[in-house]
C-alpha cells in the first residue's frame, strides 16, 4: 500500500482506478524575425481567440454553478487585457525583434519568478491564472490542440497540476476525485472544485506515474490522505467513513430560540411565553392569526416574534423558528 498525503479541497470519501492526465506540452522555440508587426498582429489574433474562448466559459460556469464561480474567468479575462502584461509581450516582440511564442513564454516564465517570491499562499497562486492565459493564448499560436480529459468509468484523476477549465470539464459521472502533484487549497482550481462539491487532493508531491497508474486508490477528502492499492483494514475503515453520520434529533425548543425569544420580549416589554417549530416561512401567519396575534414584531436569527392581542390578558412574544 502507498500512502500520499496533501492538503484537501473537499470532505468526501471516493474510490476508483487510477488514470495519469498529462496536458500537451507546448514546445516553443526562440526565433528571430524581421516582421515585428506581423508577429505582434499575431499575438493579438491569439489572444482575441483565447478571450472568445474564456467567455464561452465563463457563460457556461455561470448557467451551471454561478456568478461567484464564474468569476474566475472574470479574472482570466481581465488578465488578457491588463496593459501591463500586453505591453511585456509587445515589448519583447518590438526590442528582441522574436516570434510570438516566445515573447509569451517569457512573459509568463518572468511573472513566475515574482509570483513565486511572495508569501500570502492566495497571491502566490495567482500565477496559475497567468500560466492558464497564456497557455492559451499560445496554443492557438502553435496550433496545438487539447488533450482531452480521460473518459472511461470510476476514475480517480492523477495529474501534476489542473487549471480551472480542466475542473470544469470533468464529467462527474465517470471521475469520482481528482489528486495533483502541486497546487494549494487557495488556487481557483480547488476553489472552483470545493465549490461543485468534487472531492480532491493537493500538493502530494512527485510520483513515479507508471507504479500508480491503473492502480485501485481510495481518496480521503476529509485528511487529505490518498490510499492506493489498500489493505483490507484500510478499505473497511474508508467505508465506515463514507458512511453518514445520524442526524441529532433536537427537541421543537432550542436554546438559542429561547434566548432569542427572551431578548425579543424584552425589547417588546412583553412575557415570554413559548417557541415552536415550525416547517416553513408560509404557515407562520395562519398560526398567529389563530393565536389571536398581530403582525410580525421583530426579527432575528432566521426567527419570527410575534406579540398576543387576546383580551384580559397581558401581551405575550411567542416564537417561531422559520
Amino acid at each position: 500500500m502507498i500512502i500520499l498525503q496533501g492538503k484537501s479541497v473537499y470532505g468526501a470519501v471516493k474510490s476508483g482506478t487510477i488514470t495519469v492526465y498529462k496536458r500537451c506540452r507546448l514546445h516553443v522555440t526562440k526565433k528571430f524575425t524581421t516582421d515585428t508587426d506581423g508577429e505582434l498582429l499575431r499575438f493579438e489574433s491569439a489572444k482575441n481567440s483565447a478571450l472568445a474562448e474564456i467567455r464561452a466559459l465563463y457563460e457556461r460556469t455561470l448557467s451551471e454553478i454561478g456568478e461567484e464561480n464564474a468569476d474566475i474567468f472574470t479574472i482570466h479575462m481581465a488578465l488578457l487585457r491588463d496593459p501591463d502584461y500586453n505591453a511585456a509581450v509587445n515589448g519583447i516582440i518590438r526590442q528582441e525583434r522574436v516570434n510570438a511564442e516566445y515573447a509569451v513564454a517569457a512573459t509568463a516564465h518572468e511573472l513566475a519568478k515574482k509570483f513565486s517570491r511572495i508569501k500570502q499562499d492566495y497571491m502566490k497562486e495567482r500565477y496559475a491564472d497567468v500560466a492558464d492565459v497564456s497557455d492559451r493564448i499560445l496554443r492557438f499560436l502553435v496550433s496545438g490542440s487539447e488533450e482531452k480529459l480521460p473518459s472511461s468509468q470510476n476514475v480517480i484523476l492523477y495529474a501534476d497540476e489542473l487549471v480551472p477549465s480542466e475542473i470544469l470539464e470533468i464529467d462527474r459521472t465517470k471521475i469520482n476525485a481528482f489528486i495533483t502533484e502541486f497546487g494549494s487549497t487557495a488556487s481557483h482550481a480547488a476553489i472552483l472544485a470545493r465549490n461543485m462539491g468534487l472531492p480532491a487532493v493537493v500538493g502530494t508531491g512527485t510520483l513515479d506515474e507508471d507504479k500508480i497508474n491503473g492502480h485501485f486508490a481510495i481518496v480521503d477528502g476529509f485528511s487529505g490522505t490518498v490510499y492506493i492499492d489498500p489493505d483490507e483494514p484500510t478499505m473497511a475503515a474508508m467505508q465506515r467513513k463514507k458512511m453518514p453520520k445520524p442526524k441529532k434529533k433536537h427537541s421543537s425548543v432550542r436554546f438559542p430560540a429561547r434566548k432569542i425569544l427572551r431578548f425579543a420580549a424584552k425589547k417588546l416589554n412583553c412575557l415570554p411565553t413559548f417557541a415552536a417549530r415550525r416547517k416553513s416561512h408560509k404557515c407562520w401567519k395562519t398560526t398567529a392569526a389563530a393565536s389571536g396575534c398581530s403582525a410580525a414584531s421583530f426579527c432575528i436569527f432566521n426567527t419570527m416574534v410575534i406579540r398576543t392581542k387576546k383580551p384580559n390578558l397581558p401581551h405575550t412574544a411567542v416564537c417561531w423558528m422559520l
